[in-house]
């Protein structure tokens, strides 16, 4: 597994890293968590990211995070693995839990440290934007972890170029440290971050970590546009972080027919069928520009094999060439 510099950081992570999103729901127990741990670990993936509040449901915050320091403990690979993790939403019901507000951080820091059974957090994460609390307030609250030992390096996930941006002044202006990694969704039909945030990474010296490559699995073609969106994360009814069910959310972001035949295009290109598919959009998403670490999205130790076989997949030109001209068949979205 191939090892990359997170942005201009001293922090180094695999070019694959294992998500946890999963972790500790109906689907994914304990059990089927350590496996998919023991396969990530055993192909050499070294990056594990996590986050307080996964699996995000009511009843069960903090299990991933449970779950991940149990691993980690009883297979004794502390030293050899990064540990990713994020803070932002209410983890209970007090007045001033949740957000990026310098009493939460410092609370969910604690926290998390309990949870992972660790002395240290290597890279904590601002899980959203929080539009109540200055980002100086946050920058200063970061800086302080960092200076105190119990984390070694912070970024930030969904935030848009602009506020990096801001981060990253204020940072300089006040000699604190900066963000060293932005985390977003990028994939063959979601490039938006090529706009802003992937030129600014790279003059800033920014990593990016990448999340739904597989668009929520409609890059596997296992969808059929005539059935509908009513299976997997397409017909799910968890509710996320917008008051939506994750199937809306990723219905109005992937189904359509553009979409659709992009998929179709993608399966002219790798004739032997899903796996080839897989494995041809993570070697894409992982040679971009700027990007240190494509996480993968498993609740299954077997989605993983496809996956991982991208981490040593090198494309042709004519294949990248194609890849690259999906996009501009998908509609876009103004905001």
């Amino acid at each position: 597994m191939r090892t990359r510099r997170l942005g201009s950081s001293g922090l180094r992570v695999t070019a694959l890293g294992i998500g946890t999103a999963s972790f500790g729901s109906d689907g994914t127990d304990e059990a089927v968590a350590f496996e998919i741990l023991d396969r990530a670990f055993a192909a050499g993936i070294r990056l594990i990211d996590t986050a307080d509040s996964y699996p995000s449901l009511p009843d069960r915050l903090g299990a991933a995070e449970r779950i991940v320091g149990r691993w980690v403990a009883s297979r004794d690979v502390r030293d050899e693995v990064v540990i990713a993790t994020k803070v932002n939403y209410p983890m209970t019901r007090s007045l001033n839990s949740g957000g990026l507000g310098r009493g939460h951080i410092l609370r969910a820091v604690d926290d998390s440290l309990d949870r992972l059974q660790t002395d240290h957090i290597d890279l904590l994460q601002a899980h959203q934007v929080d539009r109540g609390t200055p980002v100086l307030e946050t920058v200063r609250a970061f800086d302080s972890v960092v200076q105190r030992g119990a984390v070694h390096y912070y970024g930030v996930c969904n935030w848009p170029a602009w506020l990096i941006a801001k981060a990253c002044a204020l940072a300089d202006h006040w000699g604190l440290h900066r963000p060293i990694s932005a985390q977003l969704k990028y994939s063959p039909v979601m490039r938006d971050v090529e706009r802003e945030v992937v030129p600014l990474c790279l003059d800033e010296g920014i990593g990016l970590l990448t999340i739904n490559a597989l668009a929520g699995g409609l890059l596997t073609g296992r969808y059929r546009y005539e059935d509908g969106p009513n299976s997997g994360r397409f017909g799910s009814v968890k509710v996320g972080s917008s008051g939506r069910s994750m199937g809306e959310i990723y219905t109005s972001r992937y189904w359509s027919p553009e979409h659709f035949a992009a998929v179709d295009a993608l399966r002219k290109a790798c004739p032997t069928g899903t796996a080839e598919m897989v494995a041809t959009v993570i070697a894409w998403v992982a040679s971009r520009p700027a990007v240190g670490s494509v996480l993968l999205g498993a609740s299954k130790p077997e989605q993983l094999s496809a996956q991982l076989d991208g981490a040593a997949r090198s494309l042709d030109p004519e294949t990248a060439r194609l890849i690259d001209e999906l996009w501009w068949g998908i509609p876009r979205k103004f905001v």
